[in-house]
């Protein structure tokens, strides 16, 4: 089920991403730093893709999505953990080539599937996101923070770094 996920997002990027009209297709490897909850890397990372598309002077819109695929086993039981998190974005960034320092702002959804012993349940709820950093030219550095609208979550800080295309 992994290779399978990942082969279809890169099929996904490769085919959306980059071909989007007077857009900037992005892709973003993210470690989650809090809450760490006592997990390994491993189980904190995610890819992150998506394109943002320039409106204004000093505006765009966009979308990205994030996901990741984790395993652990307990006793003979087996938990597979796959998070989406999908959003709509307002990123606000100079036009300039080079050195672009960005923030954006976005609305969304951060869904969970569990599977365990091929018995699958989900979890949907409604997000919202804030992130900044900084383009260097085709590279891309962001710390993002992200929320569930219930009132009793705490924001989840992700450190991204990839590329733009």
């Amino acid at each position: 089920m992994g290779r399978r996920l990942a082969l279809g997002m890169f099929l996904f990027i490769c085919f959306t991403g980059g071909s989007a009209y007077a857009g900037d297709g992005f892709i973003k490897a993210g470690l989650i730093i809090h809450p760490k909850n006592d997990l390994s890397a491993s189980d904190r990372y995610l890819i992150d893709f998506g394109s943002d598309y320039q409106v204004g002077y000093m505006v765009g819109v966009g979308w990205e999505i994030a996901s990741a695929y984790y395993s652990e086993d307990f006793a003979g039981t087996t938990l597979r953990t796959v998070p989406i998190n999908a959003f709509f974005n307002v990123k606000i960034m100079p036009p300039s080539e080079g050195i672009r320092p960005f923030g954006k702002v976005g609305v969304g959804a951060l869904t969970t599937i569990f599977n365990i012993d091929n018995d699958t349940e989900s979890n949907t709820d409604a997000a919202i996101h804030f992130s900044g950093g900084v383009e260097l030219t085709k590279f891309v550095l962001e710390l993002q923070g992200q929320k569930r609208f219930k009132s009793d979550s705490d924001f989840t800080w992700i450190v991204l770094a990839g590329f733009v295309f």
